[in-house]
């Protein structure tokens, strides 16, 4: 299981648009485009490892599908959250170097600077619940570890396989705009590597006294060099905003590899969810932050159904981190 154990499945919610960019989408419109090899690449998967079709019988043992139904819904959990926290991250980036501007007007501050609190607010129970749900993620790994089937640990391998193989696919597909965008970023990077050189050399001018002011002026050197920091200051931001925008832009490619690999990754867990009360069998949540559920506990672990996946869980894991962060705060009040 350490090929397994090595691979964290990352992904972007559907449901969550607001943070998708356009690899988000040339992502998913590649998905709708070879929606039939994704298909047919499922159904043999699922009649590898789940069903005997001949016999009309699930072939896994009930307690193996469970625990492969709970590794596609936590890692589908975790890859969200994960992919909610970096997007809220990238946003705050965004936002304090639109509170540096120096052509903001006092109300566009203002504005700034609510959406600046709105956003941290967001951020700090979503990086607790992430948190939360990565413990939870690596409980399940370890306890895979301990579990000593063929089948069950084929077919995971399996499934990080044909998922990794849709995005190699999706990949050759934009490979004319993957390459424009590193060429971007290469050209951005040696233009920026030009101007902080030039700074340092400005720098160093200053530090040796070299102020450019006349002769006549001399008394106003130090009113010069600090006006020259900050032009200097001026032209390091507007190069970094430029570096960061061709980088974010081949950041891009990964959220749309994450795209793919939510989606992929949710079939999956459709499937099994199904499957498990063909078997008058409930899905249940085995694991947690703290370890294994004990099996009498299990029955007040649901496991939600798709559309309930992420609402039902993450909303649960986020208002339990909120609390954990509001109790923490009270106490450092109280101290």
């Amino acid at each position: 299981m350490k090929f397994f154990r090595k691979s964290l499945f990352t992904a972007l919610s559907f449901g969550c648009l607001a943070n998708a960019n356009d690899q988000d989408f040339s992502a998913q419109t590649f998905l709708k485009t070879h929606k039939t090899d994704a298909a047919q690449a499922l159904k043999a998967w699922y009649t590898e490892f789940i069903l005997d079709r001949e016999a009309g019988t699930i072939k896994m043992e009930t307690e193996h599908l469970q625990i492969l139904t709970n590794v596609a819904f936590l890692g589908t959990v975790l890859s969200w959250l994960e992919i909610q926290v970096r997007a809220d991250i990238r946003r705050l980036t965004y936002l304090q170097w639109q509170l540096r501007k120096d052509a903001q007007t006092y109300e566009e501050k203002q504005q700034t600077l609510k959406y600046l609190h709105e956003a941290v607010n967001r951020l700090k129970p979503l990086t607790l619940a992430r948190l939360q749900a990565k413990k939870t993620w690596q409980v399940c790994v370890d306890y895979l570890d301990t579990v000593q089937d063929e089948n069950l640990n084929h077919a995971i391998v399996t499934i990080q396989q044909q998922i990794t193989d849709v995005i190699r696919a999706w990949l050759n597909d934009t490979q004319p705009g993957l390459k424009e965008s590193l060429e971007r970023a290469q050209q951005d990077s040696a233009r920026a590597a030009d101007t902080f050189g030039l700074i340092n050399t400005m720098y160093s001018e200053l530090l040796s006294g070299n102020v450019p002011v006349t002769s006549e002026n001399k008394e106003n050197a130090l009113v010069v060099m600090v006006d020259t920091t900050t032009k200097i200051k001026e032209a390091s931001e507007a190069q970094s905003a430029t570096l960061d925008q061709s980088i974010s832009s081949l950041h891009e490619y990964v959220q749309g590899m994450l795209t793919i690999n939510y989606q992929m990754f949710t079939y999956y867990y459709v499937m099994l969810h199904k499957t498990l009360p063909t078997l008058n069998q409930i899905p249940l949540l085995m694991f947690n932050s703290k370890g294994l559920i004990a099996a009498d506990e299990r029955l007040e672990q649901l496991l939600p159904d798709s559309s309930r996946m992420l609402t039902a869980y993450v909303n649960q894991l986020v208002g339990e981190a909120q609390l954990e962060l509001n109790n923490s705060e009270e106490e450092e009040s109280a101290e």
